[in-house]
């Protein structure tokens, strides 16, 4: 049975930053005063736990803020942290488990809000507010709801939903076993049709075994026939392979003929010519090369003196002193020697007589250009001494030697073509052995053509033999052409009755198979029927007139005697359930939950013609009748009793007392003086400057719990 650790609340509403700590037999009066922020805290603790408030979820963050958050700690069993959190553009809730402190996986704020609602709270938003929190102003009231869904929360309660789900399920196993009756059916039907093929397929199979042996008799004979003509086609293929080597014999004899035949010609066309060689003649030319080898050696000696002589005049020419024209260089100076003599020498004004360094610059002149005149006139006769002694070499040389080229051509080309005669001459020996080689060639290529020729002869008789034999192939040829097309013909026949021979054995095991298998599925067809009956009798059982129609037979009857029980405290009315009501037309059921309030006088009216205090004392009966049937152990009320009179007052507070008994955790907020001295658990929440606190009595401090 789930219950409540603590409660933080961050910007919700008027509250900035506030927890509530939670015992776990706890009955506790939240007090304060009007607008101080105590309906807030229900409000956090249902919105945590479902995302829906009294307000618009951004109307919820408290003003100035950016983001508000609940957390909620659970307990009562498995334990769990629920912390929702609300932004201008964004809305998300996380779901731990405070014992591993892993985060429940979900995917989404859908799939988490149904995870609280069916796995931590197992109670829709609905039936929460109807009974376990009592919010102020709740807009859910039981008693507003259709019929329909006053029967669905009373379903809801006794987890009937799961029947549903079985139902659900139960129908969808009888649809598929009824899918596998038509399957099994239709195999059956295939089954069926195939035996009958099968069976007569197997009545031919003592037929088709005599034929077959039949016809692998007829085709042995025929294969033996095929063997017959096969051996004299492969000896008319030895013949013929023979006959085409005697024609590639044939054609390598006739070339080695013609080789030999050429080679003759060659050689007796070579012994002619050595044979008609004239030495003698070979001799004059041989004594005539002679004699023109001496006279070219003569015609060598002038070339090789004219060599020589050039030679010898290009060093000379190389060693030939310059010829310089000292005479004009002479004259030259002489002239500006004259000239210095007559250049008059100015006087000094300073010392009245002629200037000494001009007469000193005047005589060095004179001196230095007859030096130059001495240097030139030596220098003239060195260079006469040198021509001199040239002159006398060149003359010593001599006249240059004279040769003819021409001679010298035509004695080259002369001496060529007698040394042509001369080695031939010099080859007499070898060509007196190569003429006796030559006629020994002869005679044995002349003995090998004729032997040659005789084997031509034999080898052409062969051949002719053998077309004449090669030509009768034609025949056999034929008749192997016919056997062969009779064995395929034959063959075929024999295939296909092996395959129907095949199929009638076949048939036979197939038969067996087939008569398990037809069996085996009227077994499973029979398994499946009964499935079918059994699912057919539990979808009744879950179906409106099944298990939950029995539920809300037990359970309607004792809902009714709690809530007259506790409305008996409160009043002198009684209340009566049904689950079905007359509709307009003949024979027309509603089905749902129909609520009569019956009077003092035993009258039967509508709840809204009963006052706003009457309701309320119904309503207050109805929701701790619902109560008392939920799984949790914690219980809030928000201004309940607002709107009871005094007498109803003290009558509630024994039901009130009577709560406390019942649940764990009883939280109540109220302005009665009556029902607070009913708790001594209190805490007070004040709003000082726009924000909401909570201020505890017995230490008289206000305090923000962080």
């Amino acid at each position: 049975m789930i219950t409540l650790r603590s409660v933080q609340l961050k910007n919700f509403l008027s509250h900035e930053d506030t927890t509530i700590d939670f015992k776990d037999n706890s009955k506790l009066l939240i007090d304060g005063k009007s607008g101080s922020g105590k309906s807030a805290i229900v409000d956090a603790i249902v919105w945590c736990f479902y995302g829906r408030a009294r307000a618009d979820n951004k109307s919820l963050i408290k003003y100035g803020k950016k983001m508000a958050s609940v957390t909620v700690f659970t307990g009562g069993g498995k334990k769990y942290k629920i912390t929702r959190t609300i932004t201008d553009k964004k809305h998300d809730v996380v779901i731990t488990d405070d014992e591993t402190h892993e985060l429940v996986k979900t995917k989404g704020l859908r799939e988490a809000n149904e995870y609280i609602e069916k796995e931590i709270l197992h109670s829709s938003y609905a039936l929460f507010v109807n009974s376990v929190v009592y919010p102020q102003g709740g807009s859910e009231n039981f008693l507003q709801q259709t019929a329909a869904k006053k029967k669905d929360m009373i379903m809801e309660i006794v987890n009937a939903g799961s029947y549903e789900d079985y139902h659900t399920k139960i129908k969808r196993q009888i649809q598929i076993r009824e899918i596998d009756m038509k399957v099994h059916e239709g195999r059956m039907v295939s089954a069926r049709d195939n035996l009958k093929e099968y069976e007569e397929a197997a009545r031919k199979k003592d037929v088709l075994e005599k034929e077959v042996i039949d016809l692998d008799n007829k085709i042995y004979v025929i294969k033996d026939a095929i063997k017959c003509c096969r051996e004299k086609l492969n000896e008319y293929d030895r013949k013929t392979a023979r006959g085409k080597d005697i024609v590639d014999i044939l054609k390598e004899k006739e070339r080695h003929v013609l080789s030999v035949q050429g080679n003759l010609a060659y050689l007796k066309k070579r012994l002619t010519t050595l044979e008609s060689i004239n030495y003698d003649f070979l001799r004059g030319k041989i004594e005539e090369l002679e004699e023109t080898l001496a006279e070219m050696n003569e015609e060598e000696k002038k070339v090789s003196a004219q060599h020589a002589w050039s030679y010898k005049m290009l060093v000379l020419l190389r060693e030939k002193p310059n010829e310089i024209d000292f005479n004009s260089l002479i004259e030259q100076q002489k002239q500006e020697l004259e000239e210095a003599n007559n250049c008059a020498v100015e006087m000094c004004q300073e010392i009245g007589r002629l200037c000494p360094l001009a007469e000193f610059h005047k005589l060095e002149g004179i001196k230095s250009k007859e030096d130059h005149i001495a240097w030139y006139e030596g220098k003239k006769m060195a260079q006469k001494n040198a021509l001199d002694e040239y002159n006398q070499k060149v003359v010593a040389l001599g006249e240059e030697p004279q040769y003819s080229p021409s001679l010298i051509l035509e004695l080259n080309k002369k001496i060529k073509e007698l040394e042509k005669h001369e080695l031939e001459y010099i080859k007499k020996e070898e060509n007196e052995k190569e003429i006796i080689q030559i006629r020994k060639q002869v005679k044995e290529l002349g003995g090998d053509v004729t032997l040659t020729s005789a084997e031509i002869n034999q080898l052409e008789k062969e051949r002719e033999m053998i077309i004449k034999d090669v030509s009768t192939s034609y025949t056999v040829i034929e008749q192997l052409a016919v056997k062969e097309e009779e064995l395929i013909a034959e063959e075929e026949i024999l295939s296909h009755k092996n395959y129907l021979l095949f199929m009638a054995k076949d048939a036979e095991k197939r038969i067996i198979d087939l008569k398990k298998t037809i069996s085996d599925l009227t077994k499973s067809r029979d398994v499946l029927t009964e499935e079918i009956n059994n699912l057919e009798l539990l979808k009744g059982a879950f179906g409106q007139g099944g298990i939950k129609a029995l539920i809300i037979d037990y359970v309607i009857p004792r809902l009714e005697d709690k809530i007259n029980n506790i409305l008996g405290q409160l009043s002198g009315f009684t209340v009566k359930l049904d689950t079905q009501k007359s509709g307009v037309g003949e024979n027309v059921i509603l089905e749902g939950l129909f609520i009569t309030i019956v009077n003092e006088e035993g009258e039967e009216l509508d709840y809204n013609n009963y006052s706003g205090g009457e309701k309320l004392k119904i309503e207050v009966a109805i929701t701790e009748a619902l109560a008392e049937l939920q799984k949790a152990s914690f219980r809030i009320l928000d201004e309940l009793f607002i709107g009871l009179d005094d007498e109803s007052i003290e009558n509630f507070s024994t039901v009130l007392s009577s709560l406390q008994g019942r649940f764990n955790q009883l939280i109540c907020i109220s302005h009665l003086r009556t029902i607070k001295d009913m708790f001594h658990e209190v805490i007070t929440v004040v709003k000082p400057y726009g924000t909401s606190k909570i201020y505890e009595e017995k230490t008289e401090n206000i305090i923000t719990v962080s």
